[in-house]
C-alpha cells in the first residue's frame, strides 16, 4: 500500500480506499465536499492488499474504506460517515430534529438496501470484471436491472418534488447514492431517458463542494 503524503505531513485522520469502489467513493466525496485533509491509502484489491496483515489490523473484515482517527479504527462507509459528521460538527448533513433525521434515515436506509446494489451489479456485470479479471453471471443482469427499473421512479419522483432526497439540502443520503449513480455509464443506464430528475440532481451533489 502506498502512502498518499507530502514529506513531512502529518495527518490525524487516515482513509485507506480503493479507487472503483463507491462504498469508498462515498468517503472520499464527503472529505472532498467537506474540505477534510486526511492521508488517503490506497488498497490494490487486485493485488490482495486488502488480506494484507497490516490492513486486517485496521480492518478486520477486510474490505474498504476504513478509517483511522488517531488510534480509533473504523470501517463500512454509513458508519464512518455518521462518525465524521458528529466528530467533525458537520450537522448539516444529518440533522439533529428526531423528525428530520428520521426522514433523513429513511432515505439513508432506502437507497443504501434497494438502488445502489443493482447500480453496481450491472456496472460489473458490464463493465468492471473485465477490468478485474472477475467472473460474469448472465443471469445477473436482468435481475439487476429488473431490481433497478423498480426503483428509478421512485427515485426520479422524489427528486422532481424535491433539490435533494430529504428536502432541500443534501444529507448522508444523498452521499450514499451519488457514488452509485456514476456508476450509470458502465452499468448501460440511460438516465436521462429513465430518469432525468436523478441525473440533475447528480449534478446538484457533485458541486456540493463549490460553496
Amino acid at each position: 500500500m502506498t502512502l498518499n503524503r507530502a514529506a513531512g505531513e502529518v495527518f490525524v485522520l487516515k482513509v485507506w480506499f480503493h479507487p472503483e469502489s463507491p462504498y469508498a467513493r462515498r468517503i472520499l466525496c464527503f472529505l472532498d465536499w467537506n474540505k477534510i485533509e486526511a492521508e488517503r491509502i490506497p488498497v490494490s484489491l487486485e493485488q490482495r492488499e486488502h488480506r494484507e496483515a497490516e490492513y486486517l489490523k485496521v480492518n478486520p473484515w477486510g474490505r474498504v474504506p476504513a478509517i483511522l482517527d488517531g488510534d480509533f479504527a473504523l470501517s463500512e462507509s454509513l458508519a464512518i460517515l455518521r462518525y465524521l459528521v458528529e466528530s467533525r460538527k458537520l450537522h448539516q448533513w444529518y440533522p439533529q430534529g428526531l423528525r428530520e433525521r428520521a426522514v433523513a434515515d429513511q432515505w439513508l436506509e432506502y437507497v443504501s438496501q434497494h438502488p445502489c446494489r443493482p447500480f453496481l451489479d450491472l456496472a460489473w456485470e458490464r463493465s468492471m470484471a473485465t477490468r478485474f479479471g472477475g467472473r460474469t453471471n448472465p443471469g445477473a443482469v436482468d435481475m439487476a436491472l429488473k431490481r433497478l427499473k423498480r426503483e428509478l421512479p421512485f427515485l426520479d419522483a422524489r427528486l422532481a418534488a424535491s433539490p435533494f432526497l430529504a428536502g432541500s439540502t443534501p444529507t448522508l443520503a444523498d452521499v450514499a447514492l451519488y457514488p452509485f449513480v456514476t456508476l450509470s455509464s458502465e452499468a448501460g443506464v440511460d438516465l436521462k431517458a429513465l430518469a432525468p430528475n436523478l441525473l440533475a440532481w447528480s449534478d446538484r451533489v457533485a458541486g456540493c463542494g463549490q460553496a
